[in-house]
């Protein structure tokens, strides 16, 4: 292939320091997806990793065909906008950069394939500060408007996408990424989870962050409802506990697990190994998704990998992501929530950890990450044959060398962008008008 694709890693929504886990694990499903193609059929990567980073990207079973992979490291006193920074990325030649999802603090003169995972703010503004709403908004719109491509997770986004954006309705492209695991972690024993994180045999497993839109008060509320009927389910959480847009919010459920005596049944294990959490997924009688938002879910996709049981929240990604195989709850209802899991939970009385059924949900898994990666390669073929002079190449240089000399925080990059908007229009206003006579004349000439 005679193209190359940057991915910089460099950016906090990818790389954890955002205190958003699902950024990276993105990013590595996606590297390890395109690990299980014909390495040929794949174009060259270069990933930039700040130096520290020590995460796991390529799994070992699949390193050996990854030589269309190179990384490199950026040290991480490198200033953020500098001009030894820019020249990590441009000493190589990049055509795609992919995914763009913060402010670029670098010149490029690459394409970018941008990521949006969800438009939360739109649906649920409530959750959201107003100055960080208007911050969205208007990164979202840098987004589209400079970006070729914009990767949506699900059908749901991209209609989202394309109501908001009807005149670049043609840049939306569906890619429902799915959990790649890897095989070693299928050779210990999950049940030694057990022993280590002192919890029981037999539980139900939420592995989602305290964010308030995860909807856990829901399903508190729902395990007293249990309780009150009688029902002593153990319910086992991990997930980070820091919301930045409600600090107060994990605070407030551990006083109303306490307030109610669920001390015993509800188990907070915050932040786990990740060999530890994944075995918590493959010994639980089921696991659970209440949120009352997603673009689309990793949990889901990696329970699905083990073969294990779902109950979801009844919202719109979710049926579009288990479709029927999945039991769905109204999302804000304790009550529908409680009769559910106590159904589901007496109907598997005598539920155990199946070797078996993991081994089959393993192999399926498999279809579908070789599937993701080939549709992650269409969108780089795309791409890299779009005419990036159909669009306004102008305007894409021009706001980079803008936001490039903006040495302040996100918020005040995205200020630059709006305000720089009109000068924008005006330079290609006067471009074209020149090109319109210059084509006039030439005609004149010719005649």
């Amino acid at each position: 292939m005679n193209y190359r694709i940057c991915i910089p890693l460099t950016q906090a929504e990818l790389n954890d320091h955002a205190g958003w886990v699902a950024g990276f694990y993105y990013i590595r499903n996606c590297l390890n997806s395109l690990s299980l193609l014909p390495p040929e059929t794949v174009p060259p990567i270069c990933i930039f990793l700040p130096e520290s980073f020590n995460q796991q990207i390529i799994y070992p079973e699949n390193a050996a065909n990854t030589n269309w992979l190179t990384v490199k490291r950026i040290p991480d006193n490198t200033p953020s906008i500098d001009k030894d920074f820019n020249e990590y990325f441009n000493k190589e030649s990049f055509d795609i950069i992919f995914p763009l999802t913060s402010i670029p603090s670098f010149i490029c003169s690459a394409s970018a394939i941008g990521w949006i995972p969800d438009f939360q703010h739109k649906h649920q503004p409530h959750f959201f500060a107003a100055e960080e709403i208007q911050n969205r908004n208007m990164f979202y719109d840098f987004l589209a408007g400079i970006c070729i491509r914009i990767i949506c997770s699900s059908k749901t986004v991209a209609d989202d996408f394309k109501t908001i954006y009807p005149s670049l309705h043609g840049k939306a492209s569906i890619l429902k990424f799915r959990a790649v695991i890897p095989q070693n972690n299928f050779n210990t024993n999950p049940y030694e989870v057990i022993q280590k994180l002192s919890i029981p045999k037999r539980f139900i497993y939420l592995p989602n962050q305290f964010w308030v839109h995860k909807n856990h008060r829901t399903v508190f509320s729902a395990w007293k409802i249990l309780k009150d009927m009688g029902l002593h389910i153990p319910l086992i959480c991990t997930g980070s506990n820091q919301d930045y847009r409600f600090p107060g919010y994990y605070k407030e459920l551990e006083s109303y697990i306490q307030q109610n005596d669920l001390t015993n049944l509800i188990t907070i294990l915050g932040k786990i190994d990740r060999q530890d959490q994944l075995n918590l997924f493959r010994i639980s009688d089921c696991v659970l998704q209440p949120s009352l938002f997603e673009g689309w879910s990793t949990s889901i996709e990696e329970s699905r990998v083990f073969g294990k049981h779902l109950i979801v929240s009844d919202i719109p990604v979710h049926r579009e992501q288990c479709e029927s195989t999945a039991i769905f709850f109204t999302k804000d209802s304790p009550d529908d929530l409680a009769n559910v899991i106590a159904k589901k939970w007496k109907d598997s009385a005598t539920s155990e950890y199946n070797q078996t059924i993991e081994q089959k949900a393993y192999d399926e898994s498999l279809v579908r990450t070789k599937l993701f990666g080939k549709e992650l390669i269409d969108i780089f073929n795309k791409a890299a044959a779009f005419d990036i002079h159909s669009e306004s190449i102008y305007e894409k240089h021009l706001m980079l060398s803008f936001i490039s000399k903006c040495n302040e925080d996100r918020a005040a990059r995205l200020k630059l962008i709006h305000e720089q908007a009109k000068t924008i229009r005006a330079y290609e206003s006067q471009l074209f008008n020149r090109i319109r006579i210059f084509y006039k004349s030439l005609f004149s000439t010719q005649r």
